[in-house]
């Protein structure tokens, strides 16, 4: 049984390599990468553009 997965990466983080989230993306079925803009590996900053991905991932 499988999920689908929302993968978010900030575009220019500067402490996590994007490259973790094209493996999760890549390796987790039914796995969706969406990149964010901003710097920082924190979710709860500058939540505007994670949330608008994420509601838009469970509203397909």
């Amino acid at each position: 049984m499988t999920a689908p997965t929302l993968v978010p990466h900030r575009r220019n983080c500067l402490n996590v390599d994007v490259g973790h989230a094209r493996y999760l993306a890549t390796h987790l079925p039914d796995a969706h990468l969406r990149t964010v803009p901003g710097t920082d590996a924190l979710w709860f900053i500058d939540t505007a553009d994670v949330l608008d991905r994420a509601v838009a991932f469970l509203t397909g």
